[in-house]
C-alpha cells in the first residue's frame, strides 16, 4: 500500500465522468407494444428526446429541434403517447402538444394551457391528460380530453388544486385520476376519482381521507387497484364491492413521494400476474404476484435504487442504478440505454452499507460508504455526511459518481435517509411534519456520533454537504450545532420566509407542514432560518450559488459568506452566472466538484 494522507488519494474518477458521454434517462413507459422513454442530448444543452426501443435498437422519435418537456407543476415528468404510427409529445418551446410521424412534427393543440401525464385511448382518438392554466394568483389545473382529429380541448375536471395520474378502462368508459388540496402534498393525503365519460359524473374512491393513492390501474376485467398507504406502508390494493382489498401485505413502499407525473412502480404481466417494484429502507427489489395464488416471488435484477418500473404484458423495464454502475434502463433484464458509457473501476468503487442509529429514543437511518481504493487505505477517515433533497425524498444505494469522486480519494461517505425520508414507513415519513429544521439536524448530528463510536469516522474531519432542502440542513446544522468542521451549501435554503412567501403553486404550501401554517407560524419560520443566525456560524462554509436561482436568492448565500468573512472564519463563495437553483452547464459542475474537493482539503490539511 502507498502511504498517502485520505482525502488526498489519486482517483481515476473524477468529476468530468458526470458530464462527459452522459445522458439523463426519464419516464420509461409502455405505448402499445413498444417501450419508449426520455433522454437527454448533452451535446445539445440537454434537449429531451423521446426515444423507443424497436427491432432491438434505441431510436430517437423527435425531431432534432424539438425538446420534449412538460412545465406542469413546473417540474414535468411524462409528457408523450403514442399510438402504433403517432407520436404526441409536448414542446418544451411552447408546451403545446404536437404529433409526430417519421420525425415530422405537426402542432395538434393552439391553447394556453400546459399539459403532462398523457394517455392515448385504445383507438386513438383521444388524449387524456393534466392540464394547467398559468394565471394569477396561480395556476389552475384541471383534466382534460384533447381530440387527435383537430386538437380540441374539453374541460372533464376541476375544482382541485392538483390532478395526476389519469387511466381509462378498459371499455373507455371511465377515468381513473388523482387530486388534491394545498395545503396536502400528494404522499401526505389525496384522493382518487372516478369519472364516468358517458354521463360525465364523478365519484369519489378514496380509501380513506387520511391516506395516499399513488399509480390507479385498471385490470382488464374492469377491477381498479392501486398503491395505497392506508395502513403503515404504501401497498396493492384493489377495489371490491366499494371496499378497498389488500392485494398484499409487505414492510415496504410499492410507491414513491410523487414530485413529478409518470411515476411507476407496477403494472400487469397477464391478467393472473402483477410485477412490483418495492423500497425497503432505500433499497429496492422487484416482485411478481400471483392474483390467483397470492403468492409473491422475487425477480431478479442487480439494480437496487430504481427510478421507475414500467410493466406491460410485453415485459418488465426497469430504470436505476446497481451499486456498481449508474443508472441504466433494462428490459427482461436485458440491457437497453446507459447513463454514461464510462465504467466505473470497480477496485475504487466504494460498495454502499446500510446503518441505523439511535436518535433519542428513535431509530434513524442511512448508508455508509467506506473509502476505497485498492491501492490506499485508512482508519478513521474523513468523513462527509449527505443531506439529501426533497426534503420528502430517500437516497438508495446505486452508485453515485458524486459520492465515488469523494470515497475513492479516502473520504467516507455517509449518505442520511433522516426522519422525513421515504422508505421506512408512513409514520417515519411523516415524523418530519412540523420538525423541519430540528429533527433532520439532529439526525445528521447523530449519525457523526455513531460513526464515530465505531471508529468508522475521524473525530477531527467531519464535514457536511447538500444542495436545495439538504443545503438548508447543511446551514441548519452549522448554524445550531458545532458537530462539523466545515460545510458545503449548494444553493442551500437559508430563509424560508421568503420561500414560504414565494414559490411555485406545487409547493406553495409544503411548508405548512413541515414547520407550521403560514403565515401563522412566521415567528418559527424565523427561528428556524439559518439566515438570521448567519453570526453563529463559527465553521468554515464553502457557498455554491447560481446567479439565477428565484429559490434561493443570491443574496442569502452572500449574506452569510460575508459574516464569516467579518469574524475572521475561512469561508469561499462561487457565484455562476447563467445557473439556478441546480447546476446544468458542465463547467460550473466541474468548478463546483474542484473547488469542493480543494475546500475540504484545505480544512483537513489546516
Amino acid at each position: 500500500m502507498t502511504n498517502q494522507p485520505a482525502g488526498f488519494w489519486p482517483s481515476s474518477i473524477s468529476a468530468s465522468l458526470l458530464t462527459e458521454k452522459a445522458v439523463k434517462l426519464a419516464c420509461p413507459t409502455w405505448q402499445r407494444d413498444r417501450l419508449f422513454w426520455l433522454q437527454s442530448i448533452p451535446e445539445q444543452a440537454g434537449r429531451s428526446a423521446v426515444m423507443a426501443y424497436i427491432d432491438g435498437e434505441a431510436t430517437e422519435q423527435t425531431p432534432h429541434d424539438f425538446s420534449a418537456k412538460s412545465k406542469v407543476h413546473e417540474y414535468g415528468g411524462l409528457c408523450y403517447c403514442a399510438s402504433e404510427t403517432i407520436l404526441y409529445a409536448v414542446n418544451k418551446s411552447d408546451q403545446q402538444i404536437y404529433a409526430i410521424c417519421n420525425q415530422q412534427a405537426t402542432k395538434l393543440t393552439n391553447s394556453s394551457l400546459r399539459f403532462a401525464d398523457l394517455q392515448l385511448s385504445p383507438d386513438g382518438s383521444t388524449i387524456y391528460a393534466v392540464a394547467e392554466q398559468p394565471s394569477s394568483p396561480e395556476p389552475i389545473a384541471s383534466i382534460v380530453s384533447i381530440s387527435t382529429h383537430d386538437g380540441r380541448v374539453t374541460t372533464l375536471e376541476k375544482g382541485h388544486s392538483f390532478y395526476a395520474s389519469p387511466s381509462l378502462s378498459p371499455c373507455s368508459g371511465r377515468l381513473a385520476f388523482i387530486a388534491w388540496d394545498h395545503p396536502n402534498m400528494p404522499w401526505n393525503r389525496n384522493q382518487l376519482m372516478v369519472l364516468d365519460l358517458s354521463s360525465n359524473t364523478v365519484s369519489d374512491h378514496s380509501a380513506s381521507p387520511n391516506c395516499s393513492h399513488f399509480q390507479p390501474q385498471w385490470h382488464t376485467n374492469g377491477t381498479l387497484m392501486a398503491a395505497i398507504d392506508l395502513d403503515e406502508w404504501w401497498n396493492l390494493y384493489q377495489l371490491t364491492d366499494g371496499q378497498w382489498q389488500p392485494l398484499f401485505n409487505i414492510n415496504a413502499e410499492v410507491a414513491y413521494p410523487q414530485w413529478v407525473f409518470g411515476m411507476s412502480t407496477w403494472g400487469f404481466t397477464s391478467d393472473s400476474t402483477i410485477v412490483f417494484s418495492a423500497n425497503r429502507g432505500g433499497f429496492w427489489s422487484v416482485h411478481e404476484f400471483n392474483l390467483e395464488t397470492l403468492q409473491i416471488s422475487a425477480l431478479e435484477t442487480d439494480q437496487v435504487d430504481l427510478e421507475a418500473c414500467a410493466v406491460s404484458t410485453n415485459g418488465v423495464a426497469l430504470l436505476g442504478a446497481s451499486s456498481l454502475k449508474p443508472s441504466y434502463l433494462t428490459l427482461n433484464n436485458q440491457l437497453i440505454v446507459q447513463s454514461t458509457a464510462v465504467n466505473l473501476p470497480e477496485t475504487q468503487v466504494s460498495i454502499p452499507q446500510p446503518f441505523s442509529f439511535n436518535v433519542k429514543g428513535s431509530e434513524s437511518h442511512g448508508i455508509y460508504y467506506p473509502p476505497t481504493n485498492n491501492e490506499y487505505q485508512t482508519d478513521q477517515p474523513p468523513l462527509i455526511i449527505m443531506a439529501h433533497g426533497g426534503p420528502t425524498a430517500c437516497t438508495g444505494p446505486g452508485v453515485q459518481i458524486k459520492i465515488q469522486f469523494f470515497t475513492s480519494r479516502g473520504f467516507a461517505v455517509a449518505d442520511i435517509n433522516y426522519r422525513g425520508s421515504t422508505g421506512y414507513g408512513r409514520s417515519y415519513r411523516h415524523a418530519l411534519d412540523g420538525q423541519w429544521g430540528i429533527f433532520d439536524v439532529e439526525d445528521v448530528c447523530a449519525a457523526v456520533a455513531h460513526l464515530q463510536q465505531q471508529n468508522m469516522a475521524s473525530k477531527e474531519h467531519v464535514f457536511i454537504r447538500g444542495g436545495s432542502a439538504g443545503g438548508y440542513t447543511v446551514l441548519a446544522a452549522l448554524a445550531f450545532t458545532d458537530t462539523f468542521n466545515g460545510g458545503c451549501s449548494q444553493y442551500g435554503i437559508g430563509e424560508l420566509t421568503a420561500l414560504a412567501r414565494d414559490t411555485h403553486k406545487f409547493e406553495a404550501k409544503y411548508l405548512d407542514s413541515l414547520i407550521a401554517p403560514w403565515p401563522e407560524g412566521e415567528a418559527i419560520y424565523n427561528q428556524r432560518s439559518p439566515l438570521n443566525y448567519a453570526d453563529q456560524l463559527s465553521c468554515p462554509v464553502l457557498f455554491l450559488q447560481g446567479l439565477e436561482d428565484k429559490v434561493v436568492p443570491p443574496n442569502q448565500s452572500r449574506t452569510m459568506y460575508e459574516a464569516l468573512v467579518e469574524k475572521g472564519i475561512y469561508t469561499e463563495l462561487r457565484e455562476y452566472d447563467g445557473e439556478g437553483h441546480g447546476f446544468a452547464m458542465a463547467e460550473t459542475i466541474l468548478d463546483a466538484f474542484d473547488t469542493e474537493l480543494k475546500f475540504y482539503q484545505k480544512l483537513l490539511t489546516s
